[in-house]
């Protein structure tokens, strides 16, 4: 997959890209950036990004195992945040997926990360259970929502 979108070019994650992950992944809490990039090589693996003036944006790290799939993580740079750019890569990573003959994709979501869950649902996600004390936190535990999309048709409709 390799697309662009006012100026932004989604394509899949290249090994030359991991200098440009670091910024993204600063200070932030979530699965490590060396254990995403273990999991690229694994055959289910598989990572997205979003590309601006040949700077990294965003990224999308998936597990895929025959007609399923799993967003593991997914991070946009916070200096572009609510610009589209999330919108953009998750919308091109679920055609991929579609054409790809995913028909189901999960993931999981902090309850306090407004922001992502609106997102997922505008994309066609669906809450289907909770994870009680799943996400550790600087208070405590956080719980998890556990979201799916079922693919049927993906049009080019938020493009």
């Amino acid at each position: 997959m390799v697309s662009t979108f006012t100026g932004l070019t989604c394509r899949r994650l290249a090994p030359s890209d991991s200098a440009q992950l670091s910024g993204i992944y600063q200070q932030t809490d979530g699965p490590s950036l060396t254990f995403l990039q273990e999991l690229t090589r694994k055959p289910s693996g598989a990572a997205w990004c979003v590309v601006s003036s040949n700077r990294l944006i965003a990224v999308i790290w998936l597990n895929v195992l025959g007609d399923e799939a799993e967003i593991i993580d997914f991070r946009v740079d916070t200096s572009v945040r609510q610009q589209g750019v999330g919108r953009f890569l998750l919308g091109e990573t679920l055609r991929t997926l579609n054409v790809s003959g995913v028909k189901s994709v999960f993931l999981e979501v902090r309850d306090s990360n407004v922001a992502a869950i609106t997102l997922y649902e505008h994309a066609g996600f669906a809450t289907i259970g909770r994870r009680e004390g799943y996400y550790a936190t600087s208070q405590g535990r956080e719980d998890a929502l556990v979201m799916n999309f079922s693919a049927t048709e993906i049009s080019d409709e938020g493009k």
